[in-house]
């Protein structure tokens, strides 16, 4: 950054006035001012790295949690929280990262989840509602042919048909 530019800059500048000065012991200063100057380079490399690491830590962490909780937590609010930034941040990071909103990653969790329980048990439309964390089962349903342009149990039928011919 342009501050930490400057910062290296005053001690090069700094350097070149002890040169100028050449005293007894400008030698041993000199020598200090290059590890110094070697030392903030580092760091800034490093602070750099974690600053360029931390959308892709943050990512990473709300996709588990969304693993972790989309049966109790459904709201975007749960997880920004949980991952101490804002909302914004969150879907900033995640448009970028995935090319969706944190929303869609949540439903997309929860709808995956959902037709891998309609296609290989036999838990009714009700019982997968409930388990999903669904307090009715209309808004499950609601929920599912929204995303799917089929109910749950077309969707079921239809996996069901696919997998006799398969």
């Amino acid at each position: 950054s342009e501050s930490q530019s400057e910062e290296l800059f005053h001690i090069v500048v700094e350097m070149a006035e002890e040169l100028r000065r050449n005293t007894p012991f400008s030698n041993d200063i000199l020598q200090s001012f290059v590890r110094i100057l070697l030392l903030k380079a580092v760091s800034f490399f490093d602070y750099q790295q974690q600053k360029n690491n931390q959308p892709l830590e943050v990512i990473t962490r709300f996709e588990s949690l969304v693993n972790q909780q989309y049966e109790r937590h459904k709201s975007v609010k749960f997880y920004a929280d949980e991952l101490a930034i804002s909302i914004r941040q969150l879907s900033n990071l995640t448009n970028k990262a995935v090319g969706k909103s944190p929303l869609q990653v949540i439903h997309d969790a929860i709808l995956n989840e959902s037709k891998a329980l309609l296609a290989q048990s036999k838990m009714s439309t009700s019982e997968i509602a409930y388990a999903l964390g669904f307090e009715e089962v209309a808004n499950f349903s609601r929920f599912f042919k929204k995303h799917t342009a089929l109910a749950p149990s077309d969707y079921r039928r239809t996996t069901k048909m696919d997998n006799t011919f398969s």
